[in-house]
């Protein structure tokens, strides 16, 4: 943990002073153009002022794109559990955050949450303790608790989506302050079918997928591998437009579902 948060700092750094380093450089660079370079006329300074302040801003944006490259072009395709994908995500966000570029949604599809849900609290916890801001929403989707007793025996339910939404929705209550400080947001939403996929959609445009197995008549996604793939790529934005199929039918049936209570 130590190591995250020294990393996590450094970068924060880097955001707030290279902005210093151009206020600070620029000046320089005036001074050094009009009082150097002997023999150059005013339109030979005003030309290698004007370069150097062209290229420095460049060089840090060029310098950006390769420090977010583990995400995009160069990013590892296969992750072994869900643990090393929330980490990823969670970086990722964190440095969204840092750079002031809006929340980070993070959309998951899960059987009952019960899984899924205590690794989130558990890394959130972490990440209020070392005070890093996040702006980081999530939509969690578990299949609706009374659809789960139709589909299997009393004695065959050992995972609750209900104890999920009362986790999260205590979870929420007790840390509501915290949550705030760190822009933290999280939802559980129902569904009303047996899912065969399984992933965390990030902004609509990474996809870490994964799929359901039975196991002891029950559905187990979060400790296989998942692969990332992007909307940039066609063949992977296929899937993606699955995964996003999935989610709207979800979201739909939960709309319905809030109706239904409301008029009750």
């Amino acid at each position: 943990m130590k190591d995250r948060k020294f990393v996590d700092n450094l970068r924060i750094y880097y955001d707030k002073t290279k902005i210093i380093i151009l206020k600070i450089l620029i000046p320089v660079t005036i001074v050094i153009s009009f009082l150097n370079f002997q023999g150059f006329d005013i339109f030979q300074k005003v030309f290698v002022f004007a370069t150097i302040s062209f290229l420095v801003p460049i060089f840090f944006e060029i310098y950006d794109n390769i420090s977010n490259c583990n995400f995009r072009k160069n990013r590892k395709k296969i992750y072994n559990d869900v643990i090393e994908v929330f980490g990823n995500i969670l970086d990722y966000s964190k440095k969204r955050a840092r750079l002031n570029d809006g929340y980070t949604s993070c959309d998951i599809l899960a059987f009952t949450g019960t899984t899924v849900f205590p690794l989130i609290s558990e890394r959130i916890m972490e990440t209020i303790r070392d005070e890093i801001k996040l702006s980081l929403n999530i939509k969690l989707f578990v299949i609706n608790p009374d659809i789960l007793v139709n589909l299997y025996d009393a004695k065959d339910q050992h995972y609750s989506p209900q104890k999920t939404k009362d986790s999260v929705n205590a979870f929420i209550n007790d840390y509501k302050a915290e949550l705030q400080k760190i822009n933290f947001k999280i939802d559980v939403l129902f569904y009303s079918f047996t899912p065969t996929i399984h992933g965390f959609l990030v902004n609509k445009e990474k996809l870490f997928i994964s799929y359901f197995v039975w196991k002891n008549n029950i559905l187990h996604g979060a400790h296989h591998q998942y692969q990332l793939f992007d909307i940039d790529d066609d063949i992977e934005n296929n899937y993606i437009k699955c995964f996003k199929n999935w989610l709207e039918v979800a979201e739909n049936y939960n709309d319905r579902l809030l109706n239904s209570e409301e008029t009750v």
